[in-house]
This record gives C-alpha cells, sequence and structure tokens, in this order.
C-alpha cells in the first residue's frame, strides 16, 4: 500500500508499481530511521534473475536502481533512484 507522498513521488520519477512490490519481496532491508529501506544487492539481483527470470530485469532495467522507505504499519512512505551506495551490514 502506498502513501499519498509515495503515489506521488513513484507517479514523478516514473517508478512502475512492479519495482516496488520486488523490492519489498526480494530486496535487501536495513532499518533506518524507523522504517525499513529496501533496495536490490547484487545477491537480490541474482535471486531475482533465477526466480523471475533475467526478462523482468530487462524489463525494467535501470528503474531497478531504486529505494523504498516502507513504514513498520507496511505502507510505503516513499521511494527513490538510488545516487549513492546504502550502507548495511
Amino acid at each position: 500500500m502506498l502513501s499519498t507522498h509515495a503515489a506521488s513521488r513513484c507517479a514523478g520519477r516514473a517508478i512502475p508499481l512492479g519495482v516496488i512490490e520486488l523490492l519489498e519481496t526480494y530486496g535487501r532491508e536495513v532499518r533506518s530511521g524507523g522504517c525499513s529501506k529496501y533496495f536490490l544487492d547484487k545477491q537480490c539481483r541474482k535471486r531475482l534473475a533465477r526466480e523471475v527470470g533475467s526478462m523482468a530485469l530487462r524489463q525494467y532495467g535501470r528503474k531497478l536502481d531504486t529505494y523504498a522507505v516502507v513504514a513498520d504499519t507496511g505502507v510505503v512512505v516513499t521511494a527513490a533512484y538510488r545516487t549513492r551506495r546504502i550502507k548495511h551490514k
């Protein structure tokens, strides 16, 4: 479920809802500021290609270089393109 802010950000940044679903399903979760941040690292992309197929990777292309911030209630707060490496342990 998207918040109003997340819906406007996704529309403005041309991030499809399918990408948000892939991030939540296959992405790595990092806790940050009381929320969870989901993104695809190399391991997650390999698992995505293995389970969904490389067509999904080709279909979305650069749009998979995004991250989504999800509140503890399960609502997507915002989504944006990654311009920097996300530090995680």
